[in-house]
């Protein structure tokens, strides 16, 4: 495994410059295309995850990484998803909070090699700061996440337009006074989610809820329901924002809530708010 991170580290220096040693190669696999619906029937069908990690490293480190193989870059992706959904840049280093492979359903040494990778790409991080270097960090964040799914809480779709037209719409209803509280707070909240020991390392937005914010914006009910799913549809950021909503919800029906044998698990917060907004909006018309 020791010998798939040398390769890595040789040939992914020239073009990362000034950036760490492979942050390059797993933004570029988000932009390269699969088969149409191959990274979602992966998901849809809680593939388990196998394959060649040097075989990977080798392709898209070639001249000709455009062209690499569909299938492998279809289950790169999906693991890449799985394991950085688990990943957070604290003080400029990836904590990772996963054990093991079997966590998010990938084998033992896809799972070495990323984590192996993580490791490399702190180690690098500290020399080059040491050295003065100007750094841009990749941040495996909630947009990161969704281009390798290829999900999109914004699209340029007319359905998805009026999803969020609609949403903003019912926002607007909300009373002034109720939507500035909510406003302060939720940003409050946000900060602190961001911020806080208490949850700046964590991976479960379940967390959220341990923060000061969460009870008061509880405590305003149900009516603050289209201020949340404006918040959501607004930015990815938000997706934390998700636990609120389940918890004012009162009728399951309006919830996705996954069970531990469905498919769907893996697809993370990200994708859970596209279909929960889809699911309200339709339930509002």
């Amino acid at each position: 495994m020791k010998r798939i991170i040398q390769v890595l580290l040789m040939i992914c220096i020239p073009f990362t410059g000034c950036n760490t040693t492979n942050e390059k190669m797993i933004q570029e696999i988000a932009k390269l295309e699969t088969e149409p619906n191959a990274v979602k029937k992966l998901v849809d069908e809680n593939t388990y995850i196998d394959f060649d990690y040097q075989d990977l490293v080798i392709q898209m480190t070639s001249d000709k990484r455009a062209s690499v193989d569909k299938g492998l870059l279809a289950k790169s992706k999906v693991a890449l998803y799985r394991f950085y959904s688990h990943v957070q840049l604290v003080d400029d280093q990836y904590v990772c909070s996963l054990k093991d492979g079997s966590e998010i359903n990938v084998s033992e040494r896809v799972f070495v090699a990323m984590s192996d990778d993580l490791d490399q790409m702190n180690t690098s991080i500290r020399e080059n700061k040491e050295k003065g270097a100007n750094l841009v960090i990749f941040k495996p964040d909630a947009k990161y996440l969704n281009s390798l799914l290829d999900l999109k809480i914004y699209s340029n779709s007319d359905s998805q337009k009026t999803d969020i037209e609609f949403v903003k719409a019912k926002a607007q209803m909300v009373d002034k006074q109720i939507a500035k509280k909510f406003d302060e707070l939720f940003e409050s909240w946000k900060t602190n989610w961001k911020t806080n020991p208490k949850t700046q390392m964590s991976s479960n937005t379940n967390d959220a809820k341990k923060l000061d914010e969460y009870p008061e914006l509880l405590s305003m009910g149900k009516e603050i329901i289209p201020l949340l799913m404006e918040k959501m549809v607004s930015s990815e950021d938000n997706f934390f924002a998700l636990n609120l909503y389940d918890a004012l919800q009162d009728h399951e029906d309006l919830k996705i809530i996954y069970k531990e044998n469905d498919p769907n698990i893996y697809e993370g917060e990200q994708a859970r708010v596209i279909r929960t907004v889809k699911l309200w909006v339709q339930s509002n018309k």
